[in-house]
């Protein structure tokens, strides 16, 4: 595939000249000959099958990224609530590739206090394991590419992608400067990157393999006598936990791989409800009882439930979706138990367009009227193919959407194709009695080449006064007036937009202008940057 020099600017397009055009690497030839990027991280590798290119670990870090930070003391327990709404989910963001969502191991418990709050039984944290190679027949291999903000601490916790995974090589750098750092992990495997120093906001880009028995729910027909034992539970909550174990209709007289089949089924049936549960001693029997909860709430009754029966069980919690792993004695397994939110379209339409994991089937049944985990995810996929039909039977090819104020991009449609272009004046409304909006408009490269990231940024004001909440559509716009469109970006509470688009891969060679606009709100008037 060709790499394009392209010569952008806010405005009017430039008449300048094309600079170059090279050949760009190949993701297959790169894993052939074992090219290695800055020295450390593999160029590409192979996972699911598929071959996977590697992240730009000396890409500088955008202002839209999320960066991962020191937690509040809080974040190290988890409290149980009552509210068994369904929620919405508006921003999620998945560092790994291939993408994982909803799945990421963010805060991970394993240990129940007698008032049903959840910890880390052994907190204290060691060096993460190591591993030499790149993933064989019975691992999967992913690339992780996070920005962790060292302002304030110099341990972070960062996500990992699953249970007994290891950490083959890591770079933490700000651009071609290095720094040392080290990945530990806590009793419960939860991941921390640790520096000598205060650093500020640097990249992270991680090459991982981990167990592909840890993506499925395939427990091991053993025996009671096979687990080791589980932190000691308090009276009061074993005593409870007996009486959903009756509920559920189980005991140690079934077989763990019986009881724990029994038990994902009861926590799988539970919905979503508007009225908190009460009425029962404490709050895990409200929710096992009453068999309400999202996500969350069905994972922490779960593992309550599992341990007091003898199974070694962890909660695992991010900023989306809930669910627990077990260990059968040969490794920990990952168990949806369903309940997800409702994902604000951008966010999973962002997620559906990456490459994703493709995990062993689950083995467990789901009953009638349940909802997977990654449901929101699946979704969005079929959104997004049904686009891809219906562009391919017009004969036209559909434009990206952006994931709010994260990021907005598009990869051009099909390998080598352009978005189709628009014509001018395509899209615009009649007019009305908002104020019109006034759009700045700023980028961090003026060159750039085809299927290459670029930063924007800009402000939205309308009557002297800041947009907030509105879209801004990105476009590119050509010599001949015609433009496409690059991805949808947000503005915050101040009227401030932030974002990376993608530039097309089959757009030609040439100079090209970047352009932003707004339809604006109730409040402000449409308007773009002129």
């Amino acid at each position: 595939m060709l790499l394009v020099a392209v010569v952008l600017a806010p405005g009017s397009p430039s008449a300048d000249p094309v600079l170059h055009e090279r050949i760009e690497p190949n993701p297959a030839e790169d894993l052939a000959y074992g090219v290695m990027l800055d020295g450390q991280i593999p160029a590409a590798l192979r996972s699911n099958g598929s071959i996977v290119e590697a992240p730009d670990p000396r890409r500088p870090v955008a202002p839209s990224e999320r960066a991962y930070r020191d937690a509040p003391l809080p974040d190290n327990a988890f409290s149980p609530d009552r509210d068994t709404r369904k929620p919405n989910v508006d921003g999620y963001d998945d560092p790994f590739v291939p993408g994982t969502a909803p799945y990421k191991r963010l805060y991970v418990y394993d240990a129940v206090t007698p008032s049903y709050e959840l910890v880390v039984n052994q907190p204290l944290t060691t060096a993460a394991k190591r591993s030499i190679r790149e993933g064989g027949a019975d691992e999967d291999a992913f690339f992780a590419d996070l920005v962790v903000d060292f302002s304030t601490s110099v341990r972070v916790r960062i996500p990992s992608v699953a249970p007994g995974a290891k950490v083959v090589r890591s770079r933490l750098a700000e651009g071609p400067a290095e720094t040392s750092h080290e990945i530990k992990v806590d009793g419960a495997e939860n991941w921390f990157v640790e520096t000598a120093a205060q650093r500020g906001k640097l990249r992270l880009v991680l090459e991982i393999v981990a167990p592909r028995a840890s993506f499925t729910a395939d427990f091991a027909d053993v025996s009671w006598n096979a687990f080791p034992k589980i932190a000691p539970m308090a009276v009061d909550v074993r005593t409870s936990a007996k009486k959903v174990l009756a509920a559920i209709g189980t005991s140690r007289d079934d077989r763990p791989r019986e009881a724990v089949r029994k038990m994902v089924t009861y926590f799988r049936e539970f919905a979503d409800a508007d009225e908190p549960p009460r009425g029962q001693a404490n709050i895990y029997l409200d929710l096992a009882l009453s068999k309400r909860g999202v996500c969350r709430h069905r994972a922490f009754a779960f593992l309550v439930t599992a341990q007091a029966i003898g199974v070694p069980t962890r909660m695992v919690l991010n900023e989306s979706h809930a669910w627990v792993e077990v260990f059968d004695t040969r490794s920990w397994r990952r168990i949806d138990l369903g309940g997800a939110g409702n994902m604000n379209q951008r966010t999973g339409d962002a997620l559906a367009s990456r490459t994703a994991h493709q995990p062993p089937p689950d083995t467990f049944a789901w009953p009638a009227g349940a909802t997977r985990g990654d449901a929101p995810i699946a979704e969005a996929r079929a959104r997004a193919e049904e686009k891809r039909k219906s562009a391919a039977a017009g004969g036209g090819t559909s434009a990206g959407s952006g994931s709010g104020t994260v990021s907005g991009s598009s990869d051009g449609g099909e390998e080598g194709k352009v978005p189709e272009l628009d014509p001018p004046g395509a899209g615009r409304e009649d007019p009305d009695d908002r104020p019109p909006a006034t759009l700045s408009l700023s980028l961090q490269d003026r060159v750039t080449r085809r299927g290459a990231p670029i930063a924007i940024k800009g402000d939205v004001r309308s009557g002297g006064k800041a947009c907030a909440n509105v879209p801004v559509e990105v476009s590119l716009q050509g010599r001949d007036g015609t433009s496409a469109t690059l991805g949808t970006l947000v503005t915050d509470g101040s009227g401030h937009y932030a974002g990376i688009v993608t530039m097309p891969r089959g757009l030609g060679l040439g100079a090209y202008a970047i352009a932003t606009r707004t339809p604006g709100n109730t409040l402000c008037g449409r308007g773009s940057v002129e």
